[in-house]
């Protein structure tokens, strides 16, 4: 097996290639200044599994991931291609929750390895009774800064995502 793998390795089909890439860009495009313009038919993945939600007219995406065995749910915020992860100053994000209702406020991940902290963080969770055994759910993120600009009352559909192009939810 590791013959095989240094052999993919130096015959340049894996472990990067030529230019350091180590993943396939299933939407690969020239974005150009006005990439946000013109994406219809242009769809990202959610990079842990979980539920995609855009964030104005996709400066940013945030992914949730739920976890309903114990109610851990995570969030993560994302760069305009969902590939990359965006730290952020908030040391909370509060989800209010319609469907079924309730409120739950996820912290802040510190994270060793990536140099993450609380107040710097990409990564947030919270292990909440109201989660437990939820197959779905819905409402709102209340507040969400990033890179310099503030939004409220984010919709959140889980485990659907939410895909609005829409700026609406910008202060």
């Amino acid at each position: 097996m590791r013959r095989w793998v240094l052999l993919a390795c130096l015959g340049g089909t894996g472990c990067g290639g030529e230019h350091g890439h180590d993943h396939a860009h299933p939407h690969d495009h020239d974005h150009g200044e006005d990439h946000h313009d013109d994406h219809a038919g242009h769809d990202h993945v959610a990079p842990h599994g979980g539920a995609l939600m855009v964030v104005g007219a996709e400066y940013a995406h945030f992914e949730l991931v739920l976890d309903s065995s114990d109610g851990t749910l995570r969030a993560y915020i994302l760069d305009e291609e969902a590939e990359g992860a965006l730290r952020v100053t908030q040391e909370t994000l509060k989800l209010v929750l319609t469907d079924p209702p309730g409120t739950v406020t996820l912290d802040a991940v510190a994270n060793a390895l990536t140099g993450e902290t609380v107040g710097d963080s990409s990564e947030f969770k919270v292990k909440s009774a109201l989660l437990e055994g939820v197959s779905s759910f819905a409402g709102a993120l209340e507040k969400l800064e990033v890179r310099g600009r503030a939004f409220s009352n984010l919709a959140v559909s889980y485990p659907d995502g939410i895909d609005e192009r829409a700026d609406a939810s910008q202060e």
